[in-house]
């Protein structure tokens, strides 16, 4: 008998001890970086619709993104044009997270696979129009950075430069070696990412789904 598991980390572990043959997707947290050289339109875009794609439920999914800060506030500017509510109040932001993360520091499994327009509205914030995606900026150390979480949020994270933004992703993603993207037009920051996260799917330039077949054919 096989057993074929993907999910959270405790049905990895039962899976784990079924002493059985088992194929199974371990924990991820995939991250997006953006340098100065990208077209940030197209990253913008791609970003958005990978993470808000089934409500962020995919393992895949970009679940944050580091940002060179010579590019983060055209990026902001540009993410904004799509169905995403952006919160720049730092009382909303602590309602989103007091909402999507309980007082014991774990993600609310209650909310997770929920749409955007939901979510807020569990958080106390109110909004007029369809939202797919929630943006915020945050620390590298949040636990709305550091967490897995399955949820169409994404945070922001500024680095100085590309080095400063590698060294980033490479803590948030925290050694899983699932899943992470780059977008860049330099070969040398492509190829030195690809390197040093090592992760099983690493998408160059596109939104994190191509990196499982979906839509098209994956880099």
């Amino acid at each position: 008998e096989l057993v074929v598991f993907t999910g959270g980390s405790t049905g990895l572990q039962r899976a784990l001890s079924s002493q059985k043959k088992v194929i199974a997707a371990g924990p991820a947290n995939p991250v997006a970086i953006v340098d100065e050289t990208a077209d940030i339109k197209k990253a913008a875009k791609d970003i958005f619709l990978g993470a808000s794609f089934d409500n962020n439920l995919m393992c895949t999914s970009e679940k944050s993104t580091v940002l060179v800060d010579d590019i983060a506030d055209k990026f902001i500017e540009e993410i904004k044009k799509n169905e995403v509510y952006f919160i720049t109040s730092e009382d909303e932001k602590k309602k989103l997270l007091n909402t999507i993360i309980t007082e014991d520091g774990v993600v609310n499994k209650k909310l997770e696979g929920k749409n955007a327009n939901l979510i807020l509205h569990k958080s106390g914030i109110k909004v007029d129009k369809i939202i797919k995606l929630i943006v915020f900026e945050d620390s590298c150390y949040s636990d709305a950075v550091v967490k897995e979480i399955f949820m169409p949020i994404l945070p922001i994270v500024r680095a100085k430069n590309f080095d400063e933004a590698l060294e980033m992703a490479i803590e948030i993603e925290q050694g899983c070696k699932h899943t992470s993207s780059m977008f860049s037009e330099s070969i040398e920051h492509l190829n030195r990412a690809a390197k040093k996260m090592q992760t099983s799917i690493f998408v160059k330039n596109g939104p994190s789904y191509l990196g499982i077949g979906f839509d098209e054919e994956g880099d």
